[in-house]
């Protein structure tokens, strides 16, 4: 605003540029004071005046004067002569105000910031509002020609103001209860919400004005936008209201009572009608539209024309006049007062939300569209539209007619009233209650029709019920229907059974695709479309079930009559009472037919099945006397849970399984039961699911196969033990459990079984084949077979306390896990392919032969005893980890051979006769006892844990070509016969975690065999040992060597070459003696060969220089001796050759091994007389050269150097033992880590970073 000021002072100046000054004040002060302005200069007429902020200016003149005054401080009149005439003025945060009531004029004022015109009189042409201004005091005349806010108006003192130009309004105007008056014809532009208004001329209203309280004046008020009025009656006081301009809105909006005012040529275009007052018509007039809005009430008292009618639902409109009403109206509550009408063409609609009363002429459509519970207009109606969205039903309880009915949405109760036409919509319900109400055409449902008294007696010609309706009767009362029923929808006809459906018509017909439920049926020639469910009764003199039709039964067959005609094609009959029901004698033949729910369907005689037969579930269909006939065009099914009985126990008729039918499909829990007291055949067509064999406990009773086959997949009960199922050499497939006392016969038949063994009944066996295969955990018959199979998931046991398990032939375990339990066991041959198991430590079970396949196991994991007398040949695995293996007498030797794995536990040979041979590899874990008999060891016997041979002797010795291994650690002290191998050994020297192996044959001893026992003893330490050794032996191992010559000898590389080591015989317990042994290899008795050694060796020294290492020996004589060959060892065990020394016939020899191994190393020192004679000097030790160890990461892997031999481990920052002797590192994470280098010379730990 500043700008404008600028840009009016610059034309100000060009235009009075020779004289106009601008004058600002510099401090408060009088207006003609020089003191008061700058420059001391007072202002002219011409000047332009700036009162700055924080100045107050007092006008003591009469004539103050000036061209533009800007002012930004106070202006303040001291007295009412006071005054001040302006050019133009600008107010930027400015006020005006004065002690008395002085006087300013203005051409124009501007209003910025907060302005305030105050205690003043005031006179503008035109005032125009860019920011805020407020009116503060009521003392004063206001007067302005045109009056534009841009900004906000604010009048809290209620000041009144006088305008004689239009009034714009583009911003905010609260004038409270200020009055503005209008002293010409003007107009307003704008929203405008006055208090109070006065209106000398004309005033046109061309946007918003709402007037609150009074409109007074002798002028004319034109309403061309919105107008909202508040006022009384007695406060409207103009002399009339112009609202005929087009489109524009008229709206009278108060509490109470309130005419609607005088109108210019009795005309509106539209008037709205808001609160809750009550409005009056009292003299003609013509609307174009006519609205009411909240609890608002119209009275019409004159007739009025109206083009438009739209009431709200809780409006009230009274007519108290004859009326003529066109288009659709819409009233709230609608009354037509006593002795007046409303007239309406028929094809007008009336809408009512609310209630509905009085004379309504012309058969408009009425559409009662309310919320609430609407009272309905007792009238004849030509069309009833019920369009309610409440939750309350309405009520029409008359007699009088609606030619067509439409109930499209809510409840609505009808009387005795007379009905054409009848639609119910999707969301409509009908409700009859104790009434009569009389439907004359077709009642078309998508909603409900309910009937809710025992009392109604509707009567219908058709009923259509759609897939969205329903028909429902909540009563026991009587319908009447004339031509019949299509349903595509719910139909209940009944609370209960009591209720009879009349059909008048000499026919009636009952269609669609849903079910129509009626307890009672009475008339004369049915024909049944759709499907149709009879519960109690059904009285007719013919049944037609037409093509596809579908009729359910429960009624009893006293409650039927008539004749039935079930030849359509397609067409279906079910029976389905729950409980007992027979079937009707007229039924001799039907196309499907159906027996459902619990309870026995009886036939009464035979019946011929033209398609298809079904039993449901739970359903039992019981032929005791009579036939089921099929068709092979037709498929019988016997669902789930649901039994088919063929016999009886008191009847000798073979009855059959139901005939000639194509596909049979029997669910799996389904029931067949054949129960005749005669012999009967079994029908190997279906597949079975539960079959119960009966025959009322006679003397006998076969039932026989009728094909090469029985297929049962559930359960097979033989319910008699007079019962036989002859099975012959035929095939029996059972996929359930096998039940019940009776008896199978077998030749060499097959007989499956995937369920639980029999425990009571009876088998003759024959050469037949039995077989396990079921996928859950099975019992297996206590009985004898001849082959018995395992092929199956899971396990098969043998759990029954009772009887003996006997098979002839094979027991195959071909799949799953046979687990044999507390029943004494008898097995010829056992194959298994898959597992063997045993969970009980009572009876014992006996094996001749036992085959194991790769696949398979055999595992002894329970205090069991099992006893084998034939042999084992084992692929796979032969576990035993407890109980005890008995390995008894048969007439040939037993063997166990294969290329499994073979682990016994404890073990016992008791065998008066012949051998068992072990042939393969094998671990002992705990003590084989030999009480009597020979073990042959062919292969490999490991001894682990506590494995040990117990009570080896003479007479049950231990032979073989194999041997028997075990591990011992030996720190000190005696060691007596080590795992019963016959070794004993004293040590003053720990010898650590020691090998032993035993071995039954003979080597070559320097021309002769030696004994039938050689022991193989490799030490951990095998040093500078302190040692006696002691084996015992059997003269059965002497092998033709003297006792008395015996000596003992050794070879270091694996019994190619042997030396005599001398050691003493104690002949008391067979057994030799050697001491002072300092290093083991493989040692063995045999003869003193009594030979001169062909050299006499004086000593035998080592020494390292630098890296090599220097061999020296003295001899005292040579005789024979060719050579002298070294040999080398790392662990004083296992020797190469080093070199051979040719003999010179001299007292000294030495060799020199350059850049020899850094390690410990062994030398011995060998003779050679022959190439076939060899001598053992002397074994000596030359140590490593020390070295400090080290370790380090590096990468993945532990670096050590200078350590040989000991331990290694790894510890955390924490302490905790990571890794122990392994140099694999890739598991660690990064960080520190001690490393920890230990044996007998000493330890180091080393802190490393692992990267």
């Amino acid at each position: 605003m500043f700008k404008l000021f600028c840009l009016i002072f610059l034309t100000f100046l060009l235009s009075e540029k020779s004289i106009a000054r601008i004058i600002e004040s510099k401090k408060s002060g009088n207006w003609t004071a020089f003191s008061t302005w700058k420059n001391n200069q007072s202002p002219l007429e011409i000047d332009t005046v700036k009162i700055n902020v924080g100045d107050t200016i007092f006008i003591n003149s009469s004539n103050a004067v000036c061209s533009v005054l800007i002012n930004e401080g106070v202006l303040f009149f001291n007295s009412s002569s006071n005054n001040l005439n302006v050019s133009r003025a600008h107010f930027k945060n400015g006020l005006i105000s004065g002690r008395s009531l002085g006087t300013m004029s203005i051409d124009t004022i501007t209003i910025q910031g907060n302005s305030i015109i105050d205690k003043c009189h005031l006179s503008a042409k035109q005032i125009i509002i860019e920011d805020t201004l407020k009116f503060t005091n009521k003392s004063g005349l206001k007067t302005f020609g045109q009056f534009i806010n841009l900004g906000s108006v604010f009048n809290p003192s209620s000041e009144h103001i006088e305008l004689k130009g239009p009034l714009v309004n583009r911003g905010t105007f609260l004038f409270f209860n200020g009055k503005i008056s209008f002293r010409k014809k003007t107009e307003i532009r704008g929203r405008l919400n006055v208090y109070a208004m006065e209106i000398k001329d004309e005033l046109l209203n061309h946007d918003t004005l709402t007037i609150s309280a009074s409109i007074t004046g002798n002028g004319i008020l034109k309403n061309h936008g919105l107008l909202t009025l508040r006022m009384t009656n007695s406060k409207f006081g103009i002399d009339s209201l112009d609202v005929t301009y087009p489109k524009n809105t008229l709206i009278l909006n108060r509490t109470g009572n309130q005419s609607i005012p005088p109108l210019v040529k009795h005309k509106a275009y539209d008037i709205q009608l808001y609160g809750n007052g009550n409005y009056t018509i009292h003299e003609p007039i013509t609307i174009h539209s006519l609205k009411g809005y909240g609890t608002s009430q119209l009275t019409i008292q004159k007739t009025i024309l109206v083009n438009d009618v739209y009431f709200e639902d809780s409006t009230t409109c009274i007519v108290n006049t004859n009326l003529s009403l066109n288009n659709h109206p819409q009233f709230g509550h609608f009354f037509i007062g006593s002795g007046y009408h409303i007239s309406m063409l028929q094809h007008d609609s009336l809408f009512v939300s609310g209630h509905f009363s009085g004379d309504l002429r012309g058969n408009p459509t009425v559409v009662y569209n309310g919320a609430i519970q609407q009272s309905i207009n007792p009238i004849n109606y030509n069309h009833l539209v019920y369009l309610n969205s409440g939750k309350d039903a309405s009520k029409f309880h008359t007699h009088h007619m609606i030619n067509h009915l439409d109930v499209i949405s809510g409840q609505l109760k009808l009387g005795d009233a007379v009905v054409n036409q009848c639609t119910i919509g999707l969301s409509g319900e009908i409700q009859i209650g104790g009434h009569s109400p009389l439907f004359k055409d077709t009642v078309h449902i998508n909603g409900k029709l309910i009937i809710r008294s025992h009392l109604a007696d509707p009567t219908f010609n058709q009923l259509t019920i759609y897939e969205s309706g329903s028909f429902i009767n909540q009563s026991t009362a009587d319908i009447s229907i004339n031509a019949g029923i299509q349903n595509n929808g719910i139909f209940k006809g009944c609370m209960g059974t009591a209720c009879d459906f009349y059909f008048s018509n000499d026919s009636f017909t009952l269609d669609g695709k849903d079910t129509i439920y009626i307890p009672r049926v009475k008339g004369k020639n049915l024909k049944n479309k759709g499907i149709l469910s009879i519960s109690k009764e059904l009285r007719v003199d013919t049944l037609t079930n037409d093509k596809n039709g579908i009729l359910l039964i429960q009624a009893d067959t006293q409650n039927i009559n008539g004749y039935w005609d079930l030849s359509a094609k397609n067409n279906t009959v079910i029976f389905n009472k729950k409980g007992n029901q027979n079937i009707p004698f007229c039924v001799q033949e039907a196309e499907n037919l159906v027996f459902q729910n619990s309870g026995k369907k009886i036939l009464t005689r035979n019946i011929q099945v033209n398609e298809n037969l079904h039993i449901y579930p739970s359903a039992h269909l019981q032929c005791d006397s009579f036939q089921i006939i099929g068709s092979p065009a037709g498929t019988f099914t016997i669902d789930s849970l649901s039994r088919l009985t063929l016999g009886h126990n008191y009847s000798e008729k073979n009855i059959i399984f139901p005939s000639f039918f194509s596909t049979l499909i029997l669910h799996d829990s389904s029931t067949v039961i054949y129960a005749s007291k005669k012999n009967q055949t079994i029908s190997s067509s279906p597949h079975y699911g539960n079959l119960i064999l009966d025959d009322g406990a006679v003397d006998s009773c076969r039932k026989e196969i009728s094909g090469d086959s029985l297929i049962i997949n559930g359960r097979l009960n033989l319910a008699e033990s007079s019962l036989q199922l002859i099975i012959d050499d035929k095939t029996v497939d059972v996929n359930g459990d096998w039940d019940g006392p009776g008896q199978l016969v077998l030749t060499s038949g097959h007989f499956l079984l995937a369920g639980d063994g029999n425990s009571t009944g009876k088998v003759r066996e024959g050469t037949s084949l039995f077989v396990y295969d079921g996928t859950r955990k099975q019992r297996i018959k206590i009985m004898k077979y001849f082959n018995l199979v395992i092929d199956k998931n899971g396990i098969a046991h043998t759990k029954a306390n009772i009887g003996e398990l006997i098979v002839t032939n094979e027991a195959k375990v071909k799949k799953g896990t046979l687990e044999f339990s507390s029943e004494q066991s008898r097995i010829n041959h056992l194959i298994i392919e898959d597992s063997v198991t045993f969970k009980s430590k009572y009876q014992d079970k006996y094996f001749c032969h036992i085959t194991i396949a790769p696949t398979g196991t055999f595992l002894l994991n329970y205090d069991e005893e099992i006893y084998i007398e034939g042999n084992i040949r084992c692929n796979g695995n032969l576990i035993a980890k407890k109980g005890l293996i008995h390995f008894t007498d048969t007439l040939n030797a037993q063997s166990i051979h294969g290329e499994g794995i073979i682990q016994f536990h404890k073990t016992t040979i008791q065998k008066n006769e012949d051998t068992l041979r072990i042939n393969c590899k094998s671990v002992l874990n705990d003590t084989l006892f030999l009480l009597s008999g020979t073990l042959e060891v062919n292969n490999i016997i490991e001894l682990k844990h506590v494995g040990y041979i117990s009570n080896e002797t003479a007479l049950s010795p231990l032979i073989g070509t194999g041997k028997i291994r075990l591990f011992k650690t030996i720190i000190g002290g005696s060691y007596s016969n080590i795992g019963g191998l016959g070794l004993s050994i004293q040590s003053k020297t720990p010898m650590g975690n020691t090998r032993i192996e035993r071995e039954f044959k003979a080597y070559n001893l320097m021309g002769k065999e030696g004994i039938n026992r050689v022991y193989n003893i490799e030490p951990e330490i095998n040093y500078d040992l302190d040692v006696t050794l002691e084996f015992h032996f059997w003269k059965s191992e002497l092998n033709e060597n003297n006792l008395s010559e015996l000596i003992m000898y050794k070879s270091t590389d694996k019994g190619e070459n042997w030396f005599s080591v001398g050691g003493s015989l104690n002949d008391n317990n067979q057994s030799f003696q050697c001491s002072g042994i300092r290093q083991f290899s493989k040692w063995t008795l045999g003869s003193n060969q009594i030979t001169p050694l062909a050299v006499e060796l004086v000593a035998f020294k080592g020494k390292r220089l630098d890296d090599n290492i220097q061999l020296d020996w003295e001899i005292y004589t040579e005789i024979q001796t060719k050579a002298y060959q070294i040999n080398y060892s790392t662990d004083g065990i296992l020797f190469d050759s080093l070199t051979t020394v040719e003999a010179e016939g001299k007292d000294h020899y030495s060799f020199l091994w350059p850049s020899a191994p850094n390690k410990l190393m062994y030398f011995e020192l060998i003779e050679i007389e022959h190439p076939s004679i060899r001598h053992h000097l002397d074994t000596i030790l030359v140590m490593d050269v020390y070295r400090e160890p080290k370790a380090w990461f590096a990468g993945d892997q532990i670096r050590v150097t200078d350590f040989p031999v000991g331990t290694l481990n790894v510890y955390d920052l924490n302490g905790q033992l990571v890794l122990h002797n392994n140099t694999n590192a890739a598991h660690l994470k990064r960080g520190i880590y001690f490393i920890e280098l230990l044996n007998e010379i000493g330890e180091w730990v080393y802190e490393e970073y692992k990267r």
